[in-house]
């Protein structure tokens, strides 16, 4: 069963509604003979442990967005968990042949096989796997619908590097309505309140995007969820009133402790709304979820 969360943003200067579709975290565990070493069999055995309704519920979304027809679909990162040959034919077939229009920000299970979490530029080598990169650049997608873009910027890192906030700006100069997508969330008190109320002590982590020094003890091991000076500034960019963004959407928290609103959303900045995409495949309740963004002129 699909559970679809509606958010209705009114922007200006738009002519015609678009809907934008909102997916996160997945977790895709397949693989066959082409990934058939020792290493790639446990780990999709212990993953798919972990994600069992994963297939079923990337299947009904699929069906959801074929029936649809949404104008575009915004991948919040992994939604695939390991990019084992199977896993990437999947997104590349969704994606490029099922979706008009979409973005796809990397999370960092999707690019990450094997494990390589402190060695955060060794994603650049797995990116030429990815057909669903546009133009073979991770660090800021674009797809222009006309009178909105949808960027897809890179922080599965936990922070941006100076190439993302360097082409991030060129962006901005367009001028035009954006929706952002990213995969981990950005620091605000009120979703990292959403976050740290989790009642499952392994979740108590702030893993969002530029948490300040100050809130260090919080961030547990996660040390690079803290400031650099290429987030600082990111986060400067996307606060600052003359950015033009609508909203931004993210995952990687899974925020399952909210079961019966399935996302957390804040006001970021004024006029500027922030969403924290559940689990698409909850591992705690049976509904695949998708978040259903209707943007609508501006009366």
């Amino acid at each position: 069963m699909l559970h679809v969360v509606e958010k209705t943003l009114k922007v200006k200067g738009l002519t015609e509604p678009k809907n934008i579709v909102g997916i996160a975290d997945v977790h895709l565990t397949l693989r066959d003979e082409r990934d058939d070493d020792e290493y790639s069999q446990k780990l999709q055995k212990e993953r798919s442990y972990m994600f069992p309704n994963a297939s079923r519920c990337f299947e009904e979304i699929r069906e959801y967005v074929k029936k649809t027809q949404p104008d575009a679909v915004m991948g919040c990162g992994d939604i695939i968990d390991f990019p084992s040959a199977a896993n990437l034919d999947l997104i590349d077939e969704f994606f490029n042949k099922e979706c008009k229009e979409y973005v796809y920000a990397l999370g960092n299970h999707d690019w990450n096989y094997p494990r390589t979490y402190n060695q955060i530029y060794n994603w650049l080598d797995n990116v030429p796997k990815f057909k669903v990169i546009k133009n073979d650049n991770p660090y800021v997608q674009v797809a222009d619908l006309g009178e909105v873009l949808l960027v897809a910027i890179d922080n599965q890192a936990d922070r941006v590097f100076p190439e993302t906030v360097k082409q991030f700006k060129e962006v901005v100069k367009l001028g035009k309505p954006m929706v952002i997508c990213m995969h981990l969330p950005a620091y605000s008190p009120a979703i990292g309140e959403h976050i740290m109320h989790d009642e499952r002590p392994e979740k108590h982590l702030l893993l969002m995007m530029g948490v300040p020094d100050e809130l260090e003890e919080l961030v547990g091991h996660c040390k690079s969820c803290l400031n650099n000076d290429a987030t600082r500034e990111m986060m400067q960019i996307l606060r600052d009133p003359a950015t033009p963004i609508v909203a931004m959407l993210s995952g990687h928290v899974h925020f399952e402790f909210k079961p019966h609103d399935f996302i957390a959303e804040e006001e970021f900045a004024p006029g500027k709304w922030q969403f924290g995409l559940r689990l698409s495949a909850p591992q705690l309740t049976p509904e695949a979820v998708v978040l259903l963004l209707h943007l609508v002129p501006e009366v």
